[in-house]
């Protein structure tokens, strides 16, 4: 609504737009990986952009229930984008995205060689800056392991039937807290934590 003349202000106009979307792709960041196989919709209010997926995928692991929302930077240039989502795959390919993506490259270096097996449910949160002076991307990943398998090979470990929660956060790194799992054959418990710069 409102004049689209050259020299007409914000307040005089209002863009509005829905549409769906099948088949989609999301490039949000250089290096990043993409999201795609996108199926949803798409509404747009002015400098306002919210993108609501039903399904899709990056790097292998599927999600659904998955929202994005681009806002304008309150305190001057550029936007903010922020994915929230849930999804699933192998523990192998949530290794990749932890070694893939840029804000987590520092724990993805540490894991590089490590070798993960079974499948895991995940939640996903991200924080990524558009064109803003001085911000840093933001991430969030929480895994849910049931009976998973983990062979760290530097450390000539195995270990077996994983059970529990695993965090990582580019603010406070990668913890795990009383993991259940096997080694050698025998229950431990495991307790796992990371410096927060590992991960930047």
């Amino acid at each position: 609504r409102g004049s689209v003349l050259p020299g007409t202000t914000d307040t005089e106009r209002t863009l509005q737009l829905v549409f769906n979307v099948e088949d989609g792709t999301l490039v949000y960041g250089p290096d990043w990986p993409a999201l795609e196989q996108l199926e949803g919709h798409v509404v747009i209010a002015d400098h306002n952009v919210d993108i609501h997926v039903s399904s899709g995928q990056t790097l292998g692991l599927g999600f659904d229930a998955t929202n994005a929302t681009i806002r304008p930077n309150a305190q001057g240039r550029g936007s903010f984008l922020a994915i929230t989502g849930r999804g699933h795959g192998t523990a192998s390919q949530a290794m990749a995205f932890l070694a893939q993506a840029p804000a987590t490259r520092g724990i993805g270096a540490l894991i590089q060689n490590w070798e993960g097996f079974g499948n895991v449910n995940l939640g996903l949160g991200l924080g990524i800056p558009i064109d803003v002076p001085g911000s840093q991307p933001g991430v969030d990943v929480a895994l849910q392991l049931q009976g998973n398998a983990l062979t760290i090979p530097e450390f000539d470990l195995q270990f077996d039937a994983i059970s529990g929660d695993l965090h990582f956060n580019t603010q406070t790194g990668l913890q795990g807290d009383a993991l259940q799992a096997s080694l050698f054959g025998e229950p431990v418990t495991v307790t796992l934590s990371s410096a927060a710069d590992a991960g930047r």
